[in-house]
């Protein structure tokens, strides 16, 4: 009860309540998913069971739960594969990694899942609990036939966020300023093994592949397992959003031979005698569904690939390649090698994808990250270019493989612990009356800058930064299974800052000063504060929740997850 006597002081000597929430709507767009509602579904507490769809064959299904102390759901793929939602695991496969489902704390499931066919058993393309990886390509059994639909076992669910699509994997989009991305949701591959110095394959029924399997990316390194002479070809469908005109470009590397097909017509082919590395083609595609097919040809030597586009007055597009300015994670893992902690709190200078990326997707990489530790957590990382704090988690620290082994590339750190990834926009700005401000293209030109960390007795920082007319100090420190954080702003004159102390699709004022978050499913409890009030921020598919901090004030709360 006396670490809330600040706060109740506070508010019998405010006029106005500095709690009560004033709402902000802004104009930011809602970046486009390529998933749908449900219709006729009822989301919220859940009494008893509940069909998502009566059918279903490739599905991507995301959406939140939230289970009661001792609840236990299933989530029922084709009526038959089930997954516990409160063990974060299929039935009688162990996942990937050990999630623990918080009681009364919100979690984000996101499933890919492949229909079986004739020759293919079902598989569960990719699985995530909170962005953590649980399973990939991991197959099933024989095909069934049934509904989606969520079984209650015992207590109660709460669902809510319920989107889907009828492929496995994410499909094309228009993003909100009006980009065409194309992206096939998954592609099946053949691999075969050539005779080395084959020019060319025509004969394709008269072989048989080495390893058939299905892949998010024409990832050629990757797929070729190592060998120097092979093919690979790409089958998959592509939903184009609009009907345009499309300039597909194709690379490949001088030994290499590529051919690009759309709905069963060669429409690109790069290798032989060309002299040009590129291959360009202009198409007039409608939208709907086309069938596409890529022939990969090496005889030998380097590979290389890249398939691309043009549309309109967009500049080149990637389309399932793994060329482009971000980090794009491959599936499998390295060794790992885990930082080795004493009694005292460990801090890391790293780089960091952020945020993690899924299997196949892009990451940027953040360049001045600091991660803290100690023992089994809470853990901690942030990034000292914007304040703010990127990802907690708990269990171990931090795998430096990537950072200290070998060269030492691409000096990226890992959680060793299922991370929790938050909101990577400023920490800090000078209004809250319009969207919040992004990361910034160029850090260096923005008026926030890191300065220095000082330590206490424990070890633990408070990290300084000048900010606009003055400082501020962000201090984070492990309080039981939860951190505490305390923000300070302090400036000559009346200045005024304000701070960001969360941000979710879905922020819900459950007590004075305490708020229960969606998409991440964090708790933040606000335990001393000397502001003018907060304010919910709404806009871009995203609630942030906002304080004014005065001169010299500061802001003092709780993260439990």
């Amino acid at each position: 009860m006396l670490r809330y006597l600040p706060l109740i002081f506070l508010l019998a000597a405010c006029s106005r309540d500095p709690l009560v929430l004033e709402v902000i709507e802004t104009k930011e767009a809602t970046a486009e998913t390529g998933l749908q509602t449900i219709e006729g579904i009822v989301e919220g507490a859940m009494s008893e069971d509940q069909t998502l769809l009566d059918e279903h064959e490739d599905l991507t299904i995301k959406f939140a739960y939230r289970l009661t102390e001792g609840s236990k759901a299933d989530l029922l793929l084709e009526g038959q594969y089930a997954f516990s939602l409160d063990q974060a695991r299929l039935k009688d496969m162990p996942a990937r990694t050990k999630m623990e489902v918080t009681p009364d704390s919100w979690q984000d499931i996101e499933i890919s899942y492949k229909t079986a066919t004739d020759d293919n058993p079902a598989l569960i393309v990719a699985a995530y609990l909170n962005g953590n990886l649980l399973y990939y390509q991991q197959p099933l059994k024989e095909k069934a036939d049934g509904p989606l639909s969520i079984k209650l076992v015992s207590g109660q669910v709460e669902i809510a966020d319920v989107e889907y699509s009828r492929s496995a994997g994410r499909g094309s989009t228009v993003d909100p300023a009006g980009n065409i991305i194309l992206n096939v949701p998954l592609l099946r591959y053949e691999l075969y093994d050539l005779e080395p110095g084959t020019e060319d394959v025509k004969d394709w029924a008269s072989m048989e592949p080495v390893v058939t399997g299905y892949t998010n990316r024409f990832d050629i390194n990757y797929l070729r397992e190592g060998k120097n002479a092979f093919a690979l070809r790409f089958f998959g469908k592509l939903h184009v959003p609009e009907t345009e005109e499309y300039t597909f470009q194709m690379w490949t590397s001088n030994p290499a031979r590529g051919r690009f097909y759309v709905d069963g017509d060669e429409r690109l082919h790069r290798g032989g005698d060309q002299s040009t590395w590129r291959a360009n083609e202009t198409l007039s595609l409608s939208e709907g569904v086309h069938d596409v097919r890529v022939d990969y040809i090496q005889k030998g030597g380097w590979n290389a690939f890249n398939l691309g586009y043009l549309v309109g007055n967009q500049g080149k597009m990637s389309f399932n390649s793994m060329d482009g300015p971000k980090a794009i994670a491959r599936p499998g893992g390295t060794s790992t090698l885990e930082v080795e902690m004493d009694e005292y709190p460990y801090l890391l200078r790293s780089f960091l994808y952020y945020p993690a990326p899924k299997v196949y997707e892009a990451s940027d990489k953040r360049t001045h990250v600091i991660s803290v530790g100690e023992g089994q957590g809470p853990h901690y990382s942030l990034d000292l270019q914007s304040g703010a704090l990127l990802q907690v988690w708990r269990g171990g620290f931090a795998d430096v493989h990537e950072m200290w082994d070998g060269r030492g590339e691409p000096q990226v750190m890992k959680p060793l612990g299922n991370s929790l990834v938050l909101d990577g926009r400023m920490q800090w700005a000078t209004s809250a009356s319009s969207s919040w401000p992004a990361f910034p293209d160029d850090p260096d030109e923005d008026d926030f800058a890191h300065r220095a960390h000082e330590l206490d007795e424990a070890g633990r920082p408070t990290f300084l930064y000048s900010f606009g007319p003055g400082e501020v100090s962000d201090k984070i420190v492990p309080d039981g299974t939860g951190l505490l954080r305390e923000l300070t702003f302090t400036a000559g004159g009346n200045p005024e800052a304000f701070t960001q102390v969360a941000a979710a699709r879905t922020i819900t004022e459950t007590a004075p000063g305490q708020y229960a978050l969606r998409g991440p499913g964090l708790k933040i409890t606000i335990e001393s504060y000397d502001g003018k009030g907060l304010s919910l921020q709404r806009g871009g598919g995203m609630d942030r929740l906002i304080a004014q901090i005065p001169a010299k004030g500061h802001i003092r709360y709780r993260i439990d997850w």
